[in-house]
């Protein structure tokens, strides 16, 4: 219904094109044995499918990328596909290369991986149904440099794919009108948080969420004249926190000042980032963060247990934040950022719209007040067991 993953081989949504022979890929660049790979490949942590709010299975990973050489390599195509049918999933070149790739202490938009550097490429895969979901993907990559005009073709980087059902949970806010901002599958600002914490790198907010709420004319909020934003004029401020299943809570910050609108807060710790928060362990290695809540608005304590539905605290603008807004993830470890982010499925909701125009179009609505452009959904689609995706607007029928 609602297209919103970047595919740079779109042929290859069809059915016939889906089952194309990865083959086809390798051999347009020229195979490499094993001793020649100038790119080390790894998956450092399994992706785990999830079915999103378009009825797709989505796949979303990070691949990294370690040049073993002393020549500078850039990269030119990326592709994932199913080592056993030979099937490609998705591929990547030119601009989107560009988009997904970072690399360590190079500037973004860069491609090309120093000697001895290495770098981390985010990979999504949206699988439409009807399409087998793999059991493995490995990797096509091709890379060139001075000593490789034509580029080397490299193959890597193999990492099972992990069918287990995501944790299905209720509603995390009341009501209707809520847009999942920076949300699955390709809004860098969560899908890239591959952060150092702890001696590690992780991902905890691959699947992150920053809900917000419209109003009748799609306004995140509303200036009002003579003075600058404060984070009441937020039509989201202050609305409840909801469990969204029994939990204990593991974590939780209660005292911590609303920022001011506009702007990220400048020197801020890093273990003030979630500001006002709370850390939910659901069982079977799940936790979930709400951050960003009100000052003193939080309502439960540390290791007190929580039933689904309860009030948690209210939203807020405090911590690492420029407007108030519940930020949601979950993740495999008690904590923020030193956590593998886990996808979740919430167990029914409907869409009343979205906005095409995407996460700049939504940025620009919570910069400037003025109106997201949200095409409706008429009439809404009922959805149970998936997971909403970026700019959608939902109802969470409660």
């Amino acid at each position: 219904m609602i297209g919103h993953a970047l595919r740079v081989f779109r042929g290859w949504r069809t059915a016939a094109a889906a089952f194309l022979s990865i083959v086809l890929v390798v051999c347009e660049a020229g195979p490499t044995s094993a001793q020649d790979h100038p790119l080390s490949l790894a998956v450092p942590y399994p992706p785990q499918a999830v079915t999103g709010s378009d009825g797709e299975t989505h796949l979303v990973y990070e691949l990294l990328l370690t040049n073993t050489t002393a020549a500078g390599f850039s990269l030119t195509r990326v592709v994932a596909f199913d080592p056993d049918s030979q099937r490609g999933y998705v591929g990547f070149t030119g601009s989107s290369i560009r988009e997904r790739l970072r690399i360590l202490d190079v500037p973004l938009g860069q491609t090309t991986i120093p000697p001895g550097k290495w770098g981390v490429f985010f990979v999504h895969a949206a699988i439409p149904a009807g399409v087998p979901v793999p059991d493995r993907l490995s990797h096509v990559v091709v890379a060139e440099s001075a000593q490789s005009p034509g580029g080397q073709t490299m193959m890597g980087g193999q990492t099972l794919v992990v069918k287990a059902a995501p944790v299905v949970l209720g509603p995390p806010l009341r009501g209707s009108g809520y847009i999942a901002g920076d949300g699955c599958c390709d809004a860098a600002r969560h899908v890239q948080s591959y952060l150092p914490v702890d001696g590690g790198w992780w991902n905890s907010q691959r699947f992150a969420i920053d809900w917000e709420l419209l109003d009748d004319q799609n306004r995140l909020w509303i200036r009002q004249p003579g003075r600058a934003p404060v984070p009441q004029d937020f039509h989201i401020y202050g609305k409840d926190l909801l469990a969204v299943a029994d939990g204990v809570v593991v974590a939780v910050v209660k005292d911590l000042p609303d920022q001011p609108p506009g702007q990220l807060p400048p020197n801020l710790p890093q273990d003030q980032a979630d500001g006002n928060h709370v850390i939910l362990d659901l069982g079977k290695g799940v936790y979930v963060l709400y951050a960003h809540a009100a000052p003193n608005s939080i309502t439960v304590e540390l290791q007190q247990h929580v039933r689904k539905g309860q009030v948690l605290g209210q939203v807020g603008n405090s911590g690492n934040t420029t407007a108030p807004h519940l930020h949601f993830q979950a993740m495999d470890r008690p904590a923020s950022l030193a956590a593998n982010g886990l996808p979740y499925v919430f167990e029914q909701f409907r869409i009343t719209g979205f906005d095409p125009e995407g996460s700049p179009d939504f940025q620009k609505a919570e910069d400037d007040g003025t109106p997201a452009t949200i095409r409706p959904v008429s009439p809404p689609t009922a959805h149970a067991g998936q997971l909403p995706l970026n700019v959608t607007v939902v109802d969470w029928m409660n």
